[in-house]
């Protein structure tokens, strides 16, 4: 099996879940804010916050590449940090394929809801609604607004765990896999990502390049998930 965490990490199966579902914020330092970008409607998509253990599911109105607004009646502050898990309108999402968590502080409210803009790392790259090779055309629905904020997160965690990898790693995820293949390889890179977190002095860690991306390119063809 491969994995990009494996020489720096304790016996996964000894890692509290809670640990592990949080865990992915703490490599999402320095944050830093993006410029207002295009904004685009995402029918369905909503956005997940938890007050103790109700989810509540606000609807989003609008969104760019650096933040949203929510149909919202959470009375949270301007400056507030709120963490939120974009997905599909619905039950909750179990698989993590279908759901992603980002940090985002408040900008403003109104009588209908919230603006909020995303604090991700200053390695992140979001493209929402620009075509790919793949699409000719912007793609709005909310499965690929959460494969847009996953792809970013790989791209920009390969970046720091291996820089000499970047550029081919940046092309594999935007170009280079197949969709199923690239679900694969982007489950590779977040659950490191996660596992990394947990490990003494794991956000300082580097990989060798090589290694990094033999695991992305030959993991994405693995079709059992655990692997």
């Amino acid at each position: 099996m491969l994995c990009l965490a494996a020489m720096a990490l304790p016996d996964s199966s000894q890692i509290p879940e809670d640990s592990l579902s949080s865990s992915r914020s703490w490599l999402r330092l320095p944050f830093m804010y993006r410029p207002r970008a295009e904004r685009r409607e995402s029918p369905a998509l909503v956005a997940v916050h938890w007050e103790g253990r109700t989810a509540h599911q606000n609807p989003v109105a609008n969104l760019s590449s650096s933040g949203a607004y929510l149909v919202t009646r959470a009375q949270w502050s301007p400056g507030q940090i709120v963490s939120l898990t974009f997905q599909r309108k619905g039950r909750l999402e179990d698989a993590s394929r279908g759901r992603y968590t980002v940090q985002a502080r408040t900008v403003r409210r109104d009588k209908d809801g919230v603006a909020i803009a995303y604090m991700l790392p200053r390695e992140t790259e979001l493209n929402l609604w620009e075509p790919t090779i793949k699409a000719s055309a912007p793609q709005t629905e909310p499965e690929d607004v959460v494969r847009e904020f996953r792809t970013a997160a790989a791209i920009a965690f390969v970046k720091r765990l291996a820089p000499q990898a970047a550029d081919r790693a940046n092309w594999l995820f935007r170009r280079g896999l197949s969709s199923h293949r690239l679900e694969s390889a982007l489950e590779i890179a977040l659950h490191a990502e996660e596992l990394l977190a947990l490990a003494p002095g794991g956000m300082r860690l580097q990989a060798n390049p090589d290694f990094v991306l033999r695991a992305l390119e030959e993991g994405s063809w693995a079709e059992i998930d655990w692997i």
